[in-house]
């Protein structure tokens, strides 16, 4: 009984040794699946980018007079919210990467 249980210690360490010594970056590379999501959200977030493009012309004199009052950086937060963020999602984000980070201001 004393011999078997540090054997078994033993021999289980011995055989959980190669699982840490797996390549992370293979695991964070993208797979079929991801390609077949990005068929789908890429053309989406070009038309999301066409139609808050639009949008924001629509609704810039409306913006001009809210930035009548301080701060004066309206534009900018409304052209990050419609037009930017999703022109770098569509554009700019990695494949397999959903959790892009949005413009910060």
């Amino acid at each position: 009984m004393k011999f078997i249980k540090p054997a078994v210690i033993g021999f289980t360490l011995t055989l959980s040794a190669p699982v840490f010594a797996d390549d992370p970056q293979v695991v964070n590379q993208p797979s079929g699946a991801d390609f077949v999501y990005d068929v789908v959200l890429r053309p989406a977030g070009f038309v999301s980018t066409v139609l808050g493009t639009g949008f924001y012309l629509a609704m810039s004199p409306f913006t001009a007079i809210t930035s009548l009052q301080p701060p004066h950086n309206q534009f900018e937060k409304f052209a990050d919210l419609v037009v930017v963020n999703p022109y770098k999602f569509t554009f700019t984000r990695p494949v397999g990467d959903y959790n892009f980070p949005q413009t910060e201001r």
